[in-house]
Order: structure tokens, then C-alpha cells, then sequence
């Protein structure tokens, strides 16, 4: 599909995300710490869960990876290929090659 496309199809659901956004900060947040011991709140989850939903509807064969969750948890171990500005190729053990984006993801050296 086209970027374009696609983007334009995100417009609406990203603004309807913002107004669940605001409803949820007016109705009061109800914060936890996660297991990072990083702060998250009821509506980082719903709004997260709504975004991830549309964005799969529109491009279902594209992976999501967020900060508050993500489906790729069993790709496993991977060994980064190469790194080009921000874009990380990485070979994981059950995935195969993914290029990700360095800023969405925390990558660790295991030894």
C-alpha cells in the first residue's frame, strides 16, 4: 500500500485517539508502575490499544512494536546486521530479519 495512503487513512484515527485522550485525563488517570518501573496510566493503555488496533486494520501485514505493548515478544534473540541512522537490522531467532526503528526500542547486549 502507499504511504500516502496509509497515512492519510491514519489521520482520522489518530485525532479520534487524541479526543479518547482527553476524555480519559478529564474522567481522572489511574497511574501504575510497570515492571520497568516506568510510570503508566489507564489511558496510555486504552489509547495505545485503540491506535494498535486501527493501524493493524489499515496495514495488517506491518508488525507494531509500542511502548506500551507488542505482539513480537517471541521473536527471540536477535544479532543486529547493520545500522543505518536511526534504522536497526536486526536477524531474530524465530523472526528473521527485521529493520527497526533504534528510537521505539531498547536493545540490550546479551553475552
Amino acid at each position: 500500500m502507499n504511504i500516502k495512503i496509509i497515512v492519510e487513512k491514519l489521520i482520522d484515527p489518530f485525532l479520534k485517539a487524541g479526543d479518547l485522550s482527553m476524555s480519559l485525563r478529564e474522567k481522572g488517570l489511574k497511574k501504575e508502575v510497570k515492571s520497568d518501573n516506568t510510570p503508566v496510566s489507564n489511558g496510555d493503555l486504552e489509547v495505545n490499544k485503540f491506535i494498535t488496533k486501527k493501524i493493524s486494520e489499515i496495514t495488517p501485514d506491518i508488525p507494531i512494536i509500542s511502548e506500551e505493548t507488542s505482539d513480537n515478544k517471541d521473536w527471540g534473540i536477535g544479532q543486529v546486521q547493520s545500522i543505518i541512522n536511526d534504522k536497526v537490522t536486526v536477524n531474530f531467532e524465530n523472526a528473521g530479519k527485521k529493520v527497526i526503528h533504534a528510537k521505539n526500542v531498547e536493545l540490550k547486549r546479551i553475552k
